[in-house]
């Protein structure tokens, strides 16, 4: 009788497993199965849940052939659209949470699926040098966006099985079928680029509004778990690997907004300033970070973190497509072990002339 009992339980639990991993696989909240940028664009909800590092890495494997360069970087660069560069044909390979280790990672694992890679732009962040990767592959259910493409052939099962074991979510489902509002939600391009159509289009309508928006009164902090050496260590390893494979290798440092870049304590200023200094020693870099014409105007930024996309036509327009004169002259620094000195002097003696004694109340934001 007992026995009869317990093999019913365990036929009704693995009815109900196969149940939920059939729904889940269907549903595809995250984008992992069906890697398809159109299907997200269709949804914009779904963009909201879609794992951008895997749908990049995917796409760049399954186009092998379409593409032979990338842009590399967080969701600061994954405003840039790279379709007017000349040099080579461009995918953007950003996702939330980039940094150097995942990236020298997804570069070789690239090369290994003979991926062709003419051209290699990497453009970093302040938290760059802050961001712990291993935290974003738990298992926890917030993480799930975020989590990695699978590397080997045990990541990849335990990847896979980790999104169709998840219990249902009804936040999840209402979203997925469309059971509130449709909003106008950001687009994803063909070539990886993210287009904020809402945002954009709000903009547009009141830029004073915009402009004027208290939202740019509040920083935008950072994950902080200082892994400054490995960071520096990752970079050596990518400019060994990209100069090995024949691949050109460009750096930048994304643009900080003036109220998230001087939210910094002088010593972590200090130490955003060592990464810069130790960077130069390691391969010239533009650095458009700094209190200049573009990150002290609101017009330029959708909020303290995240530059529009015009920015991102000016950032290439200077270290790519030859064309310094589409980008204001006080926009972008190109650092090498001969000027970095004079650069970060430069740099910290704006910081502390124009930091506000009192610090502003952070954003919710994390630095993406």
């Amino acid at each position: 009788m007992i026995a009869k009992f317990i093999r019913h339980i365990l036929i009704l639990t693995a009815a109900v497993l196969c149940g939920v991993m059939l729904l889940n696989y269907w549903l595809d909240y995250y984008s992992v199965f069906r890697a398809d940028i159109a299907r997200i664009n269709r949804n914009p909800y779904l963009f909201g849940y879609a794992n951008i590092n895997y749908l990049s890495m995917k796409t760049l494997i399954d186009n092998r052939d379409k593409y032979d360069s990338m842009l590399m970087g967080a969701s600061r660069a994954g405003k840039i659209d790279p379709s007017s560069i000349r040099s080579g044909k461009y995918f953007n390979f950003w996702y939330p949470y980039a940094v150097p280790s995942r990236q020298l990672k997804e570069v070789r694992r690239l090369l290994e699926e003979k991926v062709s890679l003419k051209n290699i732009v990497v453009g970093f962040d302040n938290s760059s040098y802050l961001i712990n990767p291993d935290s974003f592959n738990s298992i926890s259910r917030s993480k799930l966006q975020f989590r990695y493409y699978p590397l080997t052939t045990l990541d990849t099962i335990r990847f896979y099985l980790i999104y169709l074991v998840m219990p249902p979510n009804s936040r999840t489902l209402q979203d997925v079928f469309g059971l509130h509002p449709r909003v106008l939600g950001p687009e994803l391009k063909d070539n990886g680029a993210l287009y904020e159509r809402g945002q954009e289009n709000k903009i547009a309508a009141d830029p004073g509004a915009h402009v004027s928006s208290d939202r740019f009164t509040r920083p935008w902090p950072v994950v902080n778990t200082f892994r400054l050496q490995e960071t520096l260590d990752d970079m050596k390893a990518l400019k060994s690997l990209c100069d090995k494979k024949g691949i050109r290798l460009v750096l930048f440092l994304n643009p900080v907004h003036v109220t998230t870049y001087l939210y910094d304590s002088e010593k972590d200023f200090g130490n955003y300033l060592e990464f810069k200094r130790k960077l130069a020693d390691i391969a010239p870099f533009y650095d458009f970070t700094g209190i200049n014409s573009i990150t002290t105007n609101n017009m330029y930024y959708y909020e303290t973190s995240h530059y529009r996309t015009l920015v991102g036509d000016m950032i290439l327009s200077k270290i790519v497509n030859g064309r310094p004169d589409l980008c204001p002259p006080d926009f972008g620094v190109l650092v090498t072990r001969e000027n970095v000195e004079s650069h970060l002097r430069t740099q910290r003696e704006d910081f502390l002339k124009h930091k506000p004694a009192v610090a502003a109340v952070p954003s919710s934001g994390s630095g993406l």
